[in-house]
């Protein structure tokens, strides 16, 4: 008799196993007869595994083939459509199955999730004019639907005038409809030039991406950066102290150095990612006075609408934009705070340290961990770094750039 566990591994380990060689081994008759004696989980099992390999179509060759499996086992549909050689006839047939999943509350997420799958399948396009009877198209009926249109958009064969259609029926430019039009610039099938875009909507939003006679979408831009920071902790003490040569200072303060965080940020805007790597080494300073008065500590100062309304705020490059400045302050984690400190005084317009080097006895108690959540939660004075690497996406191609080609990370933002 058959090992049916040792059929099943390699069901699921090998999915290109040759049909001549499916046949023989996997669906003979005393592989059948064994599996009527089988619990349900493990049949199920088996049928998924069947669903996945490249050369089941061969011997169940239409969707009518799978009815009473698919009946029993729901799941096998879904690995149908998870197969990209599954055949058309297949997948029209559970396409029409997952919809009736749809009527029955415990079914109706996997009915979902299947229909998901056959929108996105290689071989979906070739049954456009086959799902809707009297031969209506498919997808120039979903032009306009904004809930199925991403996912149906993953279809690497989805028809370039299909697609054309969608650009077409865009009515306002929103956070919904922004996405598809850059899944649609993105596709390998698109490339309708702006001018040849109807629709004067989605034409003028295209046109931006436009770059070289082909679209260009850059997304998931993340910056790298090397910072240090000054900063005050949280109900900071202000003293009169001496210094050893007896000199006097009034309302005399301590500010923290925290010196090489790796910073990780993300940009939404292609300019302010250039604006940041081609300005080279960058500065943000704010004023103490102004954030004492207004009682901003590190929480406020991460907000833009607090950053729009500092007056002193300070950058370099002066370009800096605001999103940028809180991305680094939300990206500090306080992860070198514990080694990578250092403390000054500041009194008399002067800096000093908080040592006996320049007073009897620091003014000051010194820096330790009890300090870190007050430091940490403090503003910030200064901010200075480098941008140390770049990642960005284009066109769904995934691009990093070390230091030493900062130049070629910008020449891509363009």
């Amino acid at each position: 008799m058959p090992n049916l566990d040792d059929l099943l591994k390699e069901l699921k380990n090998n999915k290109e196993i040759e049909f001549e060689r499916l046949k023989k081994e996997f669906i003979n008759d005393d592989v059948i007869i064994e599996m009527g004696s089988c619990e349900k989980s493990f049949t199920e099992e088996w049928y998924i595994a069947m669903a996945g390999q490249k050369f089941a179509g061969q011997n169940w060759k239409t969707g009518e083939d799978w009815k009473y499996t698919i009946e029993d086992y729901p799941q096998v549909a879904k690995a149908l459509a998870q197969n990209e050689h599954t055949n058309k006839d297949t997948i029209q047939y559970i396409l029409f199955f997952a919809k009736g999943l749809e009527k029955d509350d415990n079914t109706k997420s996997l009915g979902y999730s299947i229909q998901d799958l056959v929108f996105a399948h290689p071989v979906f396009p070739e049954a456009r004019y086959d799902i809707f009877e009297g031969g209506a198209d498919f997808y120039e009926s979903m032009a306009g639907s904004l809930a199925l249109l991403p996912t149906m958009l993953k279809n690497p064969n989805y028809p370039p005038d299909a697609l054309l259609m969608v650009m077409n029926k865009v009515e306002e430019i929103n956070s919904n409809t922004e996405g598809i039009i850059k899944d649609i610039l993105k596709h390998v099938n698109f490339d309708t030039q702006p001018s040849k875009i109807e629709n004067k909507i989605s034409k003028s939003y295209a046109e931006q991406f436009y770059v070289d006679g082909q679209y260009k979408i850059i997304d998931d831009i993340v910056l790298l950066l090397n910072c240090s920071f000054d900063k005050v902790e949280q109900n900071m003490d202000f003293k009169t102290i001496t210094t050893k040569s007896g000199v006097q200072l009034e309302d005399a303060w301590r500010f923290y150095t925290i010196e090489n965080a790796p910073i990780e940020i993300f940009v939404d805007e292609k300019e302010d990612a250039k604006n940041i790597i081609e300005g080279g080494d960058f500065r943000i300073e704010f004023d103490l006075d102004e954030l004492i008065r207004k009682k901003i500590g590190r929480s406020e100062q991460m907000e833009k609408d607090t950053l729009e309304s500092l007056e002193n705020l300070q950058s370099q490059p002066n370009n800096l934009s605001l999103n940028i400045i809180a991305e680094i302050m939300g990206g500090d984690d306080g992860g070198n705070y514990e080694e990578e400190v250092k403390e000054s005084v500041v009194g008399g317009g002067e800096l000093w340290e908080n040592s006996s080097k320049d007073f009897d006895s620091p003014p000051f108690e010194s820096y330790s961990l009890e300090k870190l959540g007050n430091v940490f939660d403090g503003s910030y004075l200064k901010i200075e770094g480098t941008v140390q690497e770049v990642k960005m996406t284009v066109n769904g191609e995934d691009f990093e750039f070390e230091y030493m080609y900062l130049d070629k990370a910008s020449n891509e933002l363009k």
